[in-house]
């Protein structure tokens, strides 16, 4: 896979306001969600963005225009600007970017998006990257279900010139989920690490930014390798702000580098986050449990 420089990407990430210039992203740890079972990443993306903890400032917006469907809303931020589709926030002090996906991909562009996502995030010099996914709960074994093992599963694959920051962060991934076993493949394939069913783009993604590109085709910034971990929550559709609030807090955590192993699915994280407005026109008010007797 040809990558190009970040000159020769201009047109695919654009700063938030015309007066603005695109901040500097190397060394930074990227928090990508994809969009899947009952877009519980995005849900809790939504948290991770509204935590004054984190300060997180949005600074940029990517050109997805050919690869997503298309979507347009207000700021809810009340500034009367526009939220998109797909919108990079960032902390420079912390050296932590999350992006924020709002829409799905289109069935026909989902390789398309990929390669051209990867080539930015390895234009960028990120040093770390953190898939979010979801899973349908039906997956789960027995084993697994009549387990008290956390609904968390990992993958990660290291680079081989890796930062003691990224490798940190891989290692405690690594040391505080458990490991995802293998699902059989589709007809023809060999088993995968990841489902095929329910976790949208998750498993090309993680091919694409793991894959090695010779030495010769990179830019400055340019990695040949990244260091990729994959978070993932099994998870039953429905109301799923308290998945939200679990996977939010365990990436706060795992950010933080205390990790989350030993929290098991009910435990409240350290961390406090507050719901955003638009969450009150997704799920509604709650019931009074009076009309319940």
């Amino acid at each position: 896979m040809t990558v190009p420089s970040s000159s020769s990407l201009p047109r695919y990430c654009h700063p938030i306001s015309a007066s603005a210039s695109l901040p500097d992203f190397t060394g930074h740890v990227l928090v990508v969600p994809v969009v899947s079972h009952a877009c519980i990443p995005q849900l809790a993306v939504d948290l991770l963005i509204n935590s004054p903890e984190l300060k997180l400032q949005r600074v940029a917006r990517l050109d997805a225009t050919r690869d997503l469907i298309p979507f347009v809303g207000s700021d809810e931020g009340g500034n009367g600007g526009l939220t998109t589709s797909l919108e990079v926030y960032s902390d420079p002090s912390s050296k932590l970017t999350v992006i924020q996906q709002r829409s799905p991909v289109l069935k026909a562009r989902k390789r398309p998006f990929s390669k051209r996502f990867t080539s930015w995030v390895r234009s960028q010099g990120f040093a770390q990257v953190l898939i979010l996914s979801s899973v349908d709960n039906a997956l789960r074994t027995e084993e697994e279900m009549n387990s008290q093992q956390s609904l968390f599963r990992h993958i990660s694959v290291s680079s081989t010139s890796s930062s003691s920051t990224s490798s940190a962060l891989l290692a405690q991934l690594s040391a505080s989920v458990p490991e995802l076993g293998h699902f059989p493949g589709k007809e023809g394939e060999k088993e995968t690490p990841i489902p095929s069913s329910s976790t949208g783009i998750t498993r090309r993604l993680l091919a694409d930014l793991t894959s090695t590109i010779p030495s010769d085709e990179t830019a400055a910034k340019t990695p040949t390798q990244l260091d990729v971990g994959v978070l993932l929550l099994f998870a039953a559709e429905g109301d799923n702000r308290p998945d939200a609030h679990y996977l939010a807090g365990a990436v706060a955590e795992l950010l933080r580098g205390t990790g989350t192993g030993t929290q098991s699915k009910g435990q409240a994280s350290s961390f406090r986050f507050a719901e955003p407005p638009s969450w009150a026109g997704l799920f509604g008010n709650s019931f009074d449990q009076a009309l319940f007797g």
